[in-house]
């Protein structure tokens, strides 16, 4: 294969014996252009021992691949040319960047033998297989590379929704719920035998029973078992099962493409290309930072679910000119429509939303969004109003909102001072207020108010935060067997920052516990640092610190090993002794008033990823969910991590308080495997979301794999177990019924009679 300067792309011959070689054939002029952006190629041999040269490229003019083959006869000194169209979607999946192929065969053997094959890699990372012109199936190992993923709640059935709340998310009125109640009159009978089919079999939903999607999925929509279930139609008929186990999983890739999969099946409900607006000329990529599930006015009020609000992702678009800007993109989580806000010069709002469908229900322009900074970013954070405004940090520390209207500024402005940011700077932890200069900048400022250095030999690795922030805390103490009352350390304002040795330096590794308001550092532990390397893993929920490590010591008595400590703070010095952490400011002395009892355990595998469970309303026990390097998905009891242990047998007041004795090593029980027998490769995180069930958490490792499981910590202490003897209970109430039926009457007639004798 040769390309002439003019662009033409020949294929050249020779013979063994030492001929000149020679011109056998050309594919054309295949300089890229606006008809034809690309051409790739390829080569193989057949079964006969001749090579077969092929090119695949787009046609923007017939706006479909076209797939061109020559296949030389050697021994003819012949070749055939075979030409045919690929009805390639490229607004699904982008543009073509690797072909192989596999040519037909003479004389075949099977049915599968007889054409063309095509393997092809699209820029959003599909992996498609063609027979000829008609595709096979789909792989989207784009799903191996999310950077982010959200889980939404789906709303509630037609008849959860109008039981109250119109269709606007007003109150419906009385007229409109007797209308609307009569027109149901017709669906009372099926509604009758189902509840007594129900109620008489016990086929009721539990938490371990599998999730039924036939009032999700038309009979009529049928899925081929080799290309993956997509449901254009599906977001009429998303809603949640009975205790919310169905959820909408949305993923952002580094191939640059977002997707909704649903949780019960591991569907994809839709996906959408991000657009790379003006980068499109020069080529580029789009970065996913964060995402955000946010409220507003067109997507959704307080009495309106969740998923009728927006998600905003914040990404960094990488151009290839080395150009670097922050965009957002606003989208609803059931169906992929752009709802993005635009700001005119004005200060009014622009509809520059691009929503186009195709006749097969998905989307034919990719999602667009909104150029926010010209330059990379720094920090991302929500500004705590009501419409969860979404405030970012450009390299100069200008906060850019989105939306940017006069009434999020205005809010900015008034909740500005309880705003304090922390961010890295090299050696150091630098705290960041927010304030606004009219004389410098239209924008507020983040100025720093505190720093913490770690030492010129360690440099800052990570920032956690607390993962509490947001969620209702149950419990604010712990009743201990002597009746007394430890009472939580609860700070919203903690974060966890890991500290990593520099380049040529031997140091530890440390763990800090900083308030973000004054810099104060509540815990500190130095770790060993292998081989230069912090491999630390930490979560902090409520007054719950958990972290894992490895242990390289040499010191006697010392064993190797990866280790996991259990951190738990209480206000005051002991028993009794409450502050109020949860309310008082960060500016009083009494921030440093807390307890602290740790302990540590050997844990027999490296942990990679590590979360803890969540819950509605946040009564059932927190378990830690942790992913270790043997591809597997753990649940670690927070019993066994209780740091109060004893180390003897426990009192009887210890084991009131269901405090078992001390072990140093946790237990590597089968039993707590989430994932069972399945391997979940390369897990880098672990996400927890709530069900509607208080004793229910579903799970979700995100990875090179992607699993979801759910866990009940503290057992399916709201619904009845699935053994229950539900025809005992009937037979027991009918009995009572008719009990009652006999004996009124005999009791009324014996009354009777002894007012007659008195």
């Amino acid at each position: 294969m040769a390309l002439r300067d003019d662009g033409v792309a020949e294929l050249l011959g020779y013979e063994t014996r030492g001929s000149a070689m020679g011109r056998v054939w050309d594919f054309g002029d295949v300089t890229p252009s606006a008809s034809i952006p690309e051409s790739h190629f390829f080569a193989t041999l057949n079964q006969n021992g001749n090579p077969c040269i092929g090119k695949v490229a787009w046609s923007n003019i017939h706006n479909q691949a076209i797939h061109e083959t020559f296949e030389a006869n050697l021994i003819e000194g012949t070749g055939q040319r075979t030409a045919f169209p690929v009805p390639f979607d490229t607004y699904e999946h982008g543009t073509i960047k690797h072909v192989a192929f596999s040519p037909s065969s003479p004389t075949p053997t099977s049915i599968n033998e007889t054409t063309h094959k095509l393997f092809i890699v699209t820029s959003t990372g599909s992996l498609q297989l063609w027979d000829h012109d008609v595709l096979q199936w789909v792989r989207e190992e784009a799903l191996a590379t999310v950077q982010t993923a959200t889980v939404i709640e789906l709303p509630p059935t037609r008849e959860e929704v109008l039981g109250g709340v119109g269709a606007g998310g007003t109150s419906e009125s009385f007229w409109n719920k007797i209308v609307r109640q009569v027109k149901d009159i017709k669906n009372l009978p099926h509604y009758i035998v189902h509840f007594v089919t129900r109620f008489v079999t016990g086929s009721y939903a539990s938490p371990s029973s599998p999730i039924s999607l036939a009032s999700s999925v038309p009979s009529t929509f049928t899925i081929p078992h080799f290309v993956p279930p997509h449901f254009p139609d599906a977001p009429a008929a998303l809603v949640r099962d009975t205790f919310s186990f169905r959820q909408l999983l949305i993923t952002s890739t580094a191939h640059g493409k977002i997707f909704a999969l649903d949780t019960s099946t591991g569907a994809i409900v839709w996906s959408r290309i991000l657009g790379l607006g003006w980068a499109r000329q020069v080529g580029g990529r789009i970065v996913p930072v964060k995402a955000v599930v946010v409220r507003g006015a067109e997507t959704g009020t307080e009495g309106v679910p969740e998923a009728r609000k927006g998600i905003a992702l914040i990404t960094q678009r990488v151009a290839d000119n080395t150009l670097v800007d922050t965009v957002v993109f606003h989208f609803d989580p059931l169906t992929g429509e752009d709802i993005k806000t635009v700001t005119s010069t004005d200060g009014g709002i622009e509809n520059a939303r691009i929503n186009v469908k195709g006749a097969n229900g998905r989307w034919v322009s990719p999602l667009e969004g909104v150029d926010t900074i010209a330059g990379p970013l720094i920090d991302v954070f929500v500004v705590p109003d009501s419409k969860d405004t979404i405030g970012m940090l450009d390299e100069f520390l200008q906060v850019r909102l989105y939306p940017d209207t006069p009434d999020t500024r205005a809010s900015l402005t008034e909740l500005a001072p309880k705003i304090h940011l922390a961010l890295r700077a090299g050696t150091q932890v630098l705290g960041h207020q927010l304030g606004l200069n009219d004389e410098l900048s239209f924008f507020h400022v983040a100025f720093p108010t505190w720093g913490v250095s770690f030492g010129e030999d360690e440099e800052v690795a990570s920032i956690i935060r607390s993962s509490h922030k947001h969620r209702d805390v149950a419990s604010v103490g712990r009743v201990k067997g002597d009746r007394t009352t430890l009472y939580k350390y609860l700070n919203s304002h903690l974060i966890v920052v890991i500290s990593a040795p520099s380049r040529g330096s031997s140091s530890s590794c440390g763990l800090h516990v900083v308030d973000t308001v004054k810099g104060t550092v509540l815990y500190h532990v130095s770790l060993p640092a292998v081989d230069e390397k912090c491999d630390i893993k930490a979560v902090l929920d409520e007054n719950w610190l958990v972290y894992s490590y490895y242990d390289d010591s040499n010191e006697v008595g010392g064993a190797k090993g990866y280790r996991v400590v259990s951190v738990e703070m209480y206000e005051g010095y002991g028993p009794d002794q409450k502050i109020s952490s949860s309310d008082i400011t960060s500016y009083s002395n009494k921030t440093i008033e807390f307890s602290v009892y740790e302990q540590a355990f050997a844990m027999p595998h490296r942990v990679t990823a590590i979360a803890t469970t969540t819950t509605k309303f946040g009564v059932s026990t927190k378990d830690i969910i942790a992913s270790s390097h043997k591809n597997s998905i753990h649940s670690i009891p927070r019993r066994l991590l209780n740091p109060r242990r004893p180390n003897r047998k426990p009192t009887s007041e210890e084991t009131e308080e269901m405090l078992v004795q001390y072990d140093p090593v946790l237990p590597d029980d089968g039993r707590l495997v989430l994932s069972h027998y399945y391997e979940v490769a390369d897990v880098r995180q672990i996400m927890t979301a709530p069900s509607l069930l208080e004793s229910t958490s579903l799970v979700l490792a995100v990875g090179t794999d992607l699993f979801l499981t759910r866990v009940a910590t503290s057992g399916t202490f709201d619904v009845l177990s699935e053994n229950f003897n539900k025809v005992q209970l009937v037979f027991t109430v009918v009995g009572l019924v008719v009990a009652i039926a006999i004996t009124k009457p005999m009791v009324r007639r014996k009354k009777l009679r002894e007012r007659w004798y008195q």
